[in-house]
């Protein structure tokens, strides 16, 4: 809305005003609705209503030291949300629970490496039996008597029978056991830990949320300033809209 300095009295009016509420001067608008030539407008500062509908500058197109600058004005301003701790801790958090999958994938590793070497555990060796053969505990007796060993057992490869024997069963049962065993350790001593710093990265990551989400209110509030928030894991829009600024004061 604009005033008007009367052209009888000088007072200042309403521009929508058809006379003077002082002197009784009545005020004649032009063909397009505005006040005549001879009257000199006076600007009212906008109200913050007015200052909502300015377009706002993004923080993306900040450079480098200005969007630094900010977040340490911030800092600064609002002690009791730390950013670059809670942002530090998430990071560290998160690489240890990673951590958790080293030994997982070992194990999956070996497993394949254990299949394979045992595939071409009988490739130079002469089958004993042509198919798939049964043998009781008798039978297994009889055999070792004859071979002169203390066990024995046997295996089917390629449709064909193999048998083994004291050492030869020790070896085939082992290929791949050392990886296989080594991960397992690992992954005993590691889960616990990757578990407790899951847990710790996860509660970091809402606190990280919540700094964000206040930083965006307070950049539009007194920077005029447009920061869009970057957390596209599964739940973290339904987190955003539930956090209630009223409850942290800034």
């Amino acid at each position: 809305m604009s005033l008007i300095k009367c052209p009888e009295c000088g007072q200042e009016i309403s521009d929508k005003a058809k006379m003077c509420p002082h002197c009784g001067y009545e005020l004649a608008p032009t063909e397009n609705g505005l006040p005549k030539p001879d009257c000199e407008t006076v600007n009212v500062p906008p109200t913050s209503s007015d200052n909502a509908n300015l377009s706002m500058k993004p923080f993306s197109a900040l450079e480098k030291k200005e969007k630094t600058a900010l977040y340490n004005e911030f800092d600064k301003r609002y002690p009791k949300y730390p950013r670059k701790s809670t942002e530090r801790k998430t990071m560290i958090f998160t690489a240890i629970a990673l951590i958790f999958i080293i030994p997982v994938i070992m194990i999956i590793v070996g497993v394949v490496l254990r299949d394979d070497n045992r595939e071409h555990f009988f490739d130079d060796r002469r089958y004993d039996y042509v198919g798939l053969e049964g043998f009781t505990n008798e039978e297994l007796q009889i055999l070792c008597e004859l071979h002169d060993a203390k066990k024995v057992s046997y295996e089917y490869h390629n449709g064909n029978t193999y048998l083994l024997y004291d050492d030869e069963i020790e070896e085939y049962n082992n290929i791949g056991w050392p990886l296989i065993g080594l991960s397992i350790g690992l992954l005993i001593v590691v889960a616990p830990f990757s578990i407790a710093f899951g847990i710790s990265s996860w509660r970091n990551r809402n606190k990280l949320i919540i700094y964000e989400t206040i930083f965006q209110a307070w950049l539009a509030r007194d920077k005029h300033i447009e920061y869009k928030l970057d957390f596209n894991a599964k739940g973290d829009k339904e987190k955003i809209g539930a956090i209630d600024l009223t409850k942290y004061p800034f």
